[in-house]
């Protein structure tokens, strides 16, 4: 709830759809008046066999020209590149795997695209891929350079053929496999048909619909083909990624949970490390969570989960590439490229990140003099030190954070200049770490609690699900739009007493810095108090029913 949504509407029926949206008060607006229009545009270009050089990502390319350039270009390289048919399709086509190994590399990274037939910008980022990791050794990307010799390569450009090909020759959106149930309905998804918590969420055991798990657990070809394949090389695998599109987001295991378990702290540091990254490449923003975390519902029976719990790879993530719901499955042929180059740059990160802990160290100080004052004024000139209370006057506390490399000097030139100083915490990324922050549980009130600290997404999903339980007496509007077009929200609550004169306002906001999440913490208890103090005999009714209440929980959405 609460998202954006994506709906195909045929023209004829567009007038009514319309009114429907007005009768339930839904806000919408028209992102192409012709999809047949922008299907037509995404230009599929035929590659020239044997010329590897006329392979570009400004088309669209079909499975036998995929499988052609990868056979090209494992013939031009035979030493770097190894081709293996790793199944065969419900049609009989091949499943092609490409191996791009160099001597010396141990670790192992396995990726997959094209699960879904309609999702074809996914193979085109694994042949680019291909085609950068082969000519790694000359490239001016260190990063590129460092994970080609690092890591042995297996690449599967297209998992699922069968539907790859329909979707280019007979219908756009098709995204299962080519199945034929009993009852002639056709196609199971195959990213709902590995064995893990098989068909429980997001799936259905009816074959008409488009999300069909199938009749059990690797149940079709193509997904027992993926799944031999891994377990042929779960040794030594430190990465599994699954590509998939679009929503530009990283996903990270479980698909099925609410709750982030196991390392899902360590892959949300690599992946918004990426994300950064990848946000330099082209202005384009990707977000960061688990499948629930980022649309709020769960699935299950998907690849990248079953990789992780069966086999116990450490790291494993869901990358869904270009774009945000714009253009969607019609993404036009002129953004391959750079959805292309910012993927390859947030992989190369992912692959390259380590842990961003430094462990600084916490200072205090009551300044007793001028002199004092003077030393930590110019303190930043000689440390990189972050204040956390800066210096101000004569005999108020100043505390600080300073990088534990600098430790050392600092103490020196601190008792030299007779700097009076405490260490309150010795080490500061610990004391981050353990500011646990959990998801919400849409409609289930209880959920949200002020024992954990909750994402901005939650927090809001939270404000709107007040509102839907207090109608009468809550309100959520938005207010504004950050600088990144985040939404602010404002809420107000009156309590119905039966007065009639206006009643005086109280305004109360939180969240205005980034770090202080305390403050929105406060302003959601202390809104969640206001708005069910009308059920208590206790002093906070009558305030509460006193005033009328505004509060902007988070002012600085930017913080999450």
């Amino acid at each position: 709830m609460f998202s954006d949504i994506q709906v195909l509407v045929n023209p004829m029926d567009l007038e009514i759809f319309k009114e429907r949206l007005v009768h339930f008060g839904m806000n919408s607006r028209i992102l192409s008046d012709n999809i047949q229009r922008e299907f037509d545009q995404q230009v599929i270009h035929r590659y020239l066999r044997l010329k590897t050089a006329s392979y570009s990502w400004n088309n669209y390319h079909s499975l036998e020209d995929v499988y052609q350039w990868m056979s090209d270009i494992a013939a031009k390289y035979p030493k770097l590149i190894k081709l293996k048919d790793i199944g065969k399709t419900i049609e009989g086509r091949e499943i092609l795997a490409m191996n791009i190994y160099r001597p010396g590399s141990k670790r192992k990274v396995i990726i997959d695209a094209a699960m879904h037939g309609n999702e074809w910008i996914t193979a085109e980022f694994v042949t680019y891929l291909a085609n950068e990791l082969v000519k790694a050794d000359k490239s001016k990307n260190s990063k590129l350079r460092r994970v080609a010799n690092k890591f042995n390569w297996f690449l599967i450009p297209v998992a699922n053929p069968d539907g790859y090909v329909y979707s280019m020759k007979n219908d756009r959106l098709w995204r299962n496999n080519r199945r034929i149930e009993n009852n002639n309905t056709i196609g199971v998804d195959l990213n709902r048909n590995f064995d893990y918590s098989f068909c429980t969420q997001g799936a259905s055991k009816e074959p008409s619909k488009d999300y069909f798990c199938g009749s059990k657990d690797f149940s079709e070809p193509e997904s027992r083909a993926i799944a031999d394949f891994v377990r042929i090389h779960r040794k030594d695998l430190n990465f599994y990624i699954s590509l998939h599109a679009y929503g530009q987001k990283i996903l990270i295991p479980y698909s099925d949970r609410v709750k982030h378990v196991e390392n899902f702290g360590e892959l949300e540091n690599y992946g918004k490390q990426a994300i950064l990254k990848m946000y330099k490449v082209n202005g384009v923003k990707y977000g960061i969570g688990t499948i629930y975390d980022s649309f709020g519902y769960r699935i299950s029976g998907d690849s990248a989960s079953w990789v992780k719990k069966n086999h116990k790879v450490k790291y494993v993530l869901t990358i869904l590439l270009r774009d945000n719901g714009t253009y969607g499955h019609a993404l036009p042929a002129n953004q391959i490229l750079p959805t292309c180059e910012e993927t390859l740059v947030g992989l190369t990160e992912i692959l390259t990140a380590r842990h961003r802990r430094v462990e600084p160290v916490l200072f205090s100080d009551a300044t007793l003099n001028e002199a004092h004052l003077r030393f930590f004024n110019n303190l930043s000139a000689l440390y990189n030190v972050n204040y956390w209370r800066l210096p101000g006057l004569v005999h108020r506390p100043i505390e600080f954070i300073i990088a534990p490399t600098n430790r050392e000097d600092f103490v020196r030139t601190a008792d030299k200049a007779g700097v009076y100083y405490s260490t309150l915490i010795e080490d500061v990324q610990k004391a981050l770490d353990m500011q646990t922050v959990k998801s919400y549980i849409r409609r289930n009130m209880e959920s949200f609690d002020w024992r954990s600290f909750f994402r901005l997404q939650d927090i809001y999903a939270w404000l709107w699900d007040l509102e839907t339980q207090y109608p009468e007496v809550m309100q959520v509007k938005t207010i504004g739009k950050s600088v990144e077009k985040r939404d602010i929200l404002a809420v107000k609550i009156e309590h119905k007493t039966g007065r009639t004169t206006p009643r005086p306002k109280v305004i109360v906001e939180g969240g205005i810095h980034a770090r202080e999440w305390i403050s929105q913490a406060f302003v959601t208890y202390f809104l969640y108090q206001i708005l069910t103090a009308a059920q208590s005999n206790s002093t906070l009714r009558v305030i509460a029913e006193t005033y009328q209440w505004h509060f902007v929980p988070v002012m600085n959405p930017g913080w999450i």
